[in-house]
């Protein structure tokens, strides 16, 4: 899917994340960060690179860090830099249209994103991607600077001890930054926020029995 396409995505645009996800071919393996497996690969569709992430968790099932990463009651535990997350609108059960914005280090500017969120169960694999596209209902606000995500997503995939999470992000967050320093600095972010997804999501079914814990409507198989 391109950016400011807005349409349900199908089976096939699943089939690329995977790809993405699992193929290797020309990409550049950077140093482990923590456990995690880190590549980059250079885009033509943006001027910053696409980054690629591979960790295996034993402690936690493919469908709890799945259920973390949809849950937007939990996701203030865990996301410290989150100003706001709203659902503008549903596409279907399995797409919808969100705004969220997050605080930066001074001296840049918060940044937002409008983004089409894309998920599904497909076997073993769970899904979630999303790309930026731009709706009348929310233009750019002030004291902000709109970001771009050409692509985000995470494969959580069961495996026979717990799950594997690979995550990859395309993302520009705008500004004048250069673009080497966002892909330097990218690098180091990216694994640490997998880092606190997991360190939240071990806390997460005792927090979710207290919390609306019939609440999961991102579960159903496509």
């Amino acid at each position: 899917m391109q950016v400011g396409e807005i349409r349900p995505a199908t089976v096939d645009d699943f089939k690329q994340l995977l790809d993405i996800v699992f193929s290797h071919e020309g990409w550049e393996s950077k140093p482990d960060k923590a456990g995690v497996k880190v590549w980059t690969k250079s885009m033509p569709s943006s001027p910053v690179k696409m980054i690629k992430l591979a960790v295996d968790f034993d402690d936690m099932t493919a469908l709890t860090l799945y259920d973390v990463l949809h849950d937007p009651d939990f996701r203030p535990v865990w996301d410290e830099s989150m100003i706001e997350g709203l659902d503008i609108y549903k596409i279907d059960d399995f797409n919808d249209i969100g705004y969220y914005s997050l605080r930066c280090p001074r001296p840049l500017k918060n940044r937002d994103f409008v983004n089409q969120r894309s998920w599904g169960i497909f076997g073993d694999d769970h899904m979630i991607m999303n790309h930026t596209i731009d709706i009348e209902e929310m233009p750019v606000k002030k004291d902000f600077v709109r970001g771009v995500s050409y692509l985000t997503g995470y494969v959580v995939k069961k495996t026979d001890t717990g799950c594997s999470v690979h995550y990859i992000t395309q993302n520009d967050p705008g500004g004048q930054v250069p673009k080497f320093i966002l892909d330097k600095i990218s690098c180091v972010i990216a694994p640490k926020v997998l880092e606190k997804i997991h360190k939240a999501a071990l806390g997460y079914e005792e927090w979710k029995s207290k919390n609306r814990p019939e609440y999961r409507p991102w579960r159903g198989s496509r």
